[in-house]
């Protein structure tokens, strides 16, 4: 919601819990509002994750096979790229960089990327 606002250059009347009159939220606070749910967001992924990898996790042998599966994925990846370069595929094809496999995803984007990187950085110190 707050993008479509931004994307308008409108702000919007919203009414408090605590309060039953309307509060106008101009665009400069809207962008403030959005800023700090990033960060929010990004500070809840950041401590979820480290709760997540910590050693005495009881979540980590669950982390560990999601960590297996992205490492085999990195492999894939590494082989396609070669066999597409050895068939003389431009760099810039898509048929070369969305390689063999895709998964679609809406709230877990971040964490997938996250754990392609990871798999990368594994496999490819």
């Amino acid at each position: 919601m707050i993008d479509a606002y931004l994307r308008e250059s409108r702000g919007f009347s919203g009414y408090p819990v605590t309060n039953r009159n309307p509060v106008f939220l101009s665009v400069d606070r809207l962008r403030a509002a959005r800023e700090l749910l990033i960060l929010l967001i990004n500070t809840m992924f950041a401590c979820a994750w480290q709760k997540l990898v910590s050693p005495d996790s009881s979540t980590i042998s669950e982390f560990k096979a999601y960590r297996r599966f992205f490492d085999s994925l990195v492999t894939l990846m590494q082989h396609e790229g070669i066999r597409f370069a050895d068939a003389g595929i431009p760099l810039g094809d898509p048929e070369f960089y969305k390689l063999g496999y895709s998964f679609v995803t809406t709230n877990f984007e971040p964490i997938f990327l996250w754990l392609v990187w990871m798999g990368h950085l594994h496999v490819r110190p």
